[in-house]
């Protein structure tokens, strides 16, 4: 049976989709497979790379880019420092998009040595002199990815630990002036070692984000993946969210329907998120949650879950982090409608039915707010007539509501109303 997606709109975990302009997240600047993928490129193609932006660094000679160099060109340098530079490998995309966000090198035609000498910020901490023994580009480079892959390792034991909500403080001036210290929810490590290396969300890391978006945006084009044995998953930026069938895929607006197909070993390494149309169970909280219009809507009890057709082994287990970001939608009830329409649906066993006024007081259910999610409710749990005040029981008798209490008439005084029968434990209760 259809089921409740998982759907974040414009918050914190956005899934990124394709053909649509990604949105700025603060907490997740990239995932940490992309920030580790030394792969991504090798010396050739940075090469490449250079000369298709007209950078400096393209036909720089080795003489001009400082102690270290030792007859490589800036593309050899940033590939051998991107290696394991400090005992991890590091994207060498993320040493070129820092070039440019520090001092423009992957655009600039030309560079003077001071430039040159300061070519990733390293040893260069705001209003203060650089540190002379950092300079020189290779230098700078090699610095740089050491300094990445560390904070990348130390993130749990950092202020900018993942899971941690820490105060930031913006550049004055950044893009619209923003406030000028902002909290900011941190995701995973890779984001961690960015804002260890750069501690401003505006300009440091949302121009980081922008560059590698403009650059390298195909490195995290959400896909399809299952392992032998195990169910679908939706992937993006590291994150994998276990899908309750494949009538979720028009929902999703990927280029591709295709699955992948991963080693469990594969797959297990990515981080379990919020499934997508089933629900979640915090592992701190046991809480269970159901996330979508951008909230997490919390189920008071296991009976709820099973009212909304849900079974226990259909509820995933995820950590606390992935969940804590979401902001609260409150309490999830019988009751629901969608942001769109002022129409109230009451949840019975996992369909819905539309309901009046006076049908909801006849069930006893005026005094519960609906919860209110995007239009995917509505199109995705099955519509099953309206919630009437005469039910059928049987050939001879039927069921009569008013407040919350079922009282048992004459078929003939109480036409049948329903168009699917109910288990007793979803009916109210006997007056």
């Amino acid at each position: 049976m259809p089921k409740l997606p998982w759907i974040f709109g414009a918050l914190i975990l956005l899934l990124p989709i394709p053909c649509v302009a990604a949105v700025f997240n603060p907490s997740l600047l990239v995932s940490d497979a992309y920030f580790t993928d030394v792969s991504s490129m090798d010396a050739a193609a940075i090469q490449r790379f250079l000369i298709d932006h007209g950078s400096v660094l393209a036909t720089a000679p080795s003489t001009r880019l400082g102690s270290g160099a030792n007859g490589r060109l800036a593309a050899r340098i940033i590939f051998d420092a991107a290696q394991n530079q400090g005992g991890l490998p590091i994207n060498p995309q993320v040493l070129l998009v820092t070039l440019q966000k520090e001092q423009s090198l992957i655009t600039r035609s030309s560079a003077n040595s001071i430039t040159l000498d300061r070519a990733m910020g390293y040893g260069c901490p705001d209003a203060e002199a650089c540190v002379t023994r950092y300079q020189g580009f290779t230098n700078q480079v090699v610095n740089a990815a050491f300094q990445f892959a560390y904070n990348f390792s130390f993130a749990p034991r950092s202020y900018f630990s993942p899971g941690k909500m820490v105060s930031i403080r913006n550049e004055i001036g950044a893009p619209d002036y923003p406030m000028l210290n902002q909290s900011i929810w941190i995701s995973n490590a890779a984001t961690s070692a960015l804002y260890q290396y750069t501690p401003h969300v505006y300009y440091g890391n949302q121009h980081f984000w922008s560059l590698t978006q403009n650059w390298f945006t195909a490195t995290d084009v959400p896909y399809l993946a299952e392992a032998p044995g195990m169910a679908t998953y939706y992937v993006s930026l590291g994150v994998r969210h276990r899908l309750a069938g494949p009538w979720l895929y028009p929902l999703l607006t990927l280029t591709s329907h295709s699955v992948h197909q991963l080693s469990t070993a594969q797959l297990r390494r990515l981080t379990n998120g919020p499934g997508i149309g089933v629900p979640s169970r915090d592992s701190v909280t046991n809480e269970v949650f159901i996330v979508t219009g951008g909230r997490k809507w919390r189920f008071p009890n296991e009976a709820m879950v099973t009212n909304w057709g849900f079974t226990p082994e259909s509820i995933e287990l995820v950590t606390f982090a992935a969940l804590s970001p979401v902001p609260d939608g409150g309490e999830i009830s019988m009751l629901q409608r969608t942001a769109f329409s002022s129409t109230v649906n009451a949840v019975i066993s996992g369909k819905r039915f539309s309901a009046s006024t006076q049908s909801l007081k006849a069930w006893g259910l005026q005094s519960t707010l609906p919860v209110t999610g995007g239009n995917e409710l509505e199109y995705l749990l099955p519509k099953s007539g309206s919630l009437l005040t005469c039910m059928q029981n049987t050939r001879k008798m039927s069921y009569f509501l008013h407040s919350g209490k079922r009282y048992n008439v004459p078929a003939m005084l109480c036409k049948p109303s329903m168009s699917v029968t109910l288990p007793s434990k979803f009916l109210p209760p006997p007056a």
